[in-house]
């Protein structure tokens, strides 16, 4: 059996965690906005305390499952 090395910071798909996050982000610039939530969430269930000790479903957009 042949065993090949690869770098300490590398995934066994040989991408690093600074590659696959940098890619991440370029592909999906929107997540770096801080006001994202509020797309999905009214005020009221974010701040809900039901919110604050549960996941609660969104109640203006539901959250893409990126499929």
């Amino acid at each position: 059996m042949i065993l090949k090395a690869r770098p300490p910071d590398c995934d066994q798909r040989g991408v690093t965690g600074q590659d696959s996050a940098e890619s991440f982000i370029e592909q999906n610039p929107e997540l770096l906005d801080s006001k994202i939530m509020m797309t999905h969430y009214s005020a009221e269930v974010l701040i809900s305390d039901e919110a604050r000790t549960q996941f609660v479903e969104p109640d203006l957009d539901p959250i893409p499952n990126g499929g």
